[in-house]
């Protein structure tokens, strides 16, 4: 597999990282949290051909070149994953998956979430119990 883009800070989501990799006719799409390395969100979708996965990466990329507007609360533990601002920025990224808003090429068409609904439900579960320690 190879990647051909990743990008750090997405326009609407902190703290959130986008990379996208591409294997044969398929385009790999995954999301992580800045500093956690135990969770990673990944879709797919398999094109018809090699110029129609190209064209719709292209157009993508584009669209996605644009930086946020306002700079990020900054994060105080960034080791653990367990940041407040991290955590928040977990918890936007699987509700956006699981209600199918997540930016991606093709506005999404064709993707499928290579987790499955139960295990997103259980991490956003863990990160609203996590968050409590914060009010």
């Amino acid at each position: 597999m190879k990647t051909l883009w990743s990008d750090i800070n997405l326009p609407d989501m902190p703290y959130v990282y986008q990379e996208i990799s591409v294997s044969e006719n398929k385009l790999y799409i995954t999301f992580g949290i800045v500093g956690n390395h135990d969770f990673e969100l990944s879709l797919c979708k398999e094109y018809d051909n090699h110029d129609s996965m190209k064209r719709s990466f292209l157009e993508f990329s584009e669209y996605t070149d644009k930086k946020p507007e306002k700079e990020w609360e900054q994060l105080k533990d960034l080791r653990t994953g367990r940041d407040k601002v991290q955590l928040e920025a977990q918890l936007e990224l699987i509700k956006k998956a699981i209600d199918n808003k997540l930016d991606l090429p093709d506005n999404g068409a064709g993707y499928n979430l290579i987790t499955d609904i139960y295990t997103l439900n259980y991490c956003y579960d863990g990160c609203l119990k996590a968050l409590e320690k914060f009010k």
